[in-house]
């Protein structure tokens, strides 16, 4: 897999006040037949159209594609991929490729920076078969890890300032506290790095917690700003809600139903006289 870097750099040109919307996906399991496609291709939408032609980003870390191969004896079963995909030979590209035509179907979207997740780091190392890398391709992303930092710069090229995530694909649970602590556990060494955003996926869950942030300016102003923490959502359905003949992995596991949907960060980088700052607001 050819990693563009731990961390990832995204030059956005933007006037002072101009906001910026940057949509963290995870989870979005697009070749499977329990994608709520229709949902995510309305949610894209609704985001172009809020943003009246200013610039929309997405980023997907990890779990993009389901691609349950024959060989997964636990997960894989009839009916299991999109019907476009189920008499296809060559499967890991043809999922790249329908995959991709999916994310490019909207128009004013761009999309930033790909990641693998457990579903594609499977498949590397079981079959040797890196999915990521043709999806950005066909996407036009950068290759991101399994975990690493994306900095926006925003602003004109006089005063460029740094939105920063911090990414994990996830490994934390709990139907409660749907993976929060974990993921402040393993952020903790990291944010001396000043991420404005940590997020993670996995788990499916949809959260957006904001805690206070303070920087200092150069001249010694304090700014009081907000960092918040992010769990990505998903757009797969627990169960398949016209076939009670099909017992999703899901229902075998007792999952909780969750929401179809992801978060929505906006920002923008502000100006006066005294100090120039980022604003930001998350919504879910």
């Amino acid at each position: 897999m050819n990693v563009a870097g731990r961390v990832i750099y995204v030059r956005i040109p933007t006037a002072y006040g101009e906001r910026v919307t940057i949509l963290p996906f995870s989870d979005l399991h697009l070749d499977s037949h329990l994608d709520d496609r229709d949902g995510f291709l309305r949610f894209l939408r609704r985001r172009v159209a809020e943003a009246n032609g200013g610039r929309v980003v997405a980023c997907a870390f990890g779990d993009t594609d389901n691609l349950i191969l024959p060989v997964d004896r636990v997960r894989h079963q009839v009916g299991v991929t999109v019907p476009e995909l189920a008499e296809k030979r060559d499967m890991v590209q043809e999922v790249a490729r329908y995959c991709a035509g999916v994310m490019t179907s909207v128009e004013g979207v761009e999309w930033a920076v790909v990641s693998p997740g457990n579903h594609e780091f499977q498949v590397l190392k079981r079959h040797l078969v890196d999915l990521i890398a043709p999806l950005a391709t066909h996407v036009g992303a950068q290759v991101g890890g399994y975990w690493g930092f994306v900095r926006f710069i925003l602003g004109p090229d006089r005063a460029t300032r740094a939105f920063t995530v911090l990414y994990h694909h996830g490994a934390w649970g709990g139907a409660v506290i749907r993976g929060e602590a974990g993921l402040r556990r393993w952020a903790a060494p990291f944010l001396s790095c000043g991420p404005d955003v940590v997020c993670a996926g996995h788990n499916h869950f949809l959260k957006a917690v904001p805690d206070p942030k303070f920087t200092m300016s150069q001249r010694g102003y304090l700014r009081e700003s907000r960092m918040y923490w992010l769990a990505t959502g998903t757009y797969q359905r627990g169960f398949d809600p016209k076939d009670a003949g099909y017992v999703s992995y899901g229902e075998l596991k007792g999952h909780v139903a969750v929401l179809q949907r992801a978060p929505t960060i906006q920002v923008s980088v502000e100006h006066t006289k005294k100090e120039t700052w980022l604003d930001s607001e998350v919504t879910i």
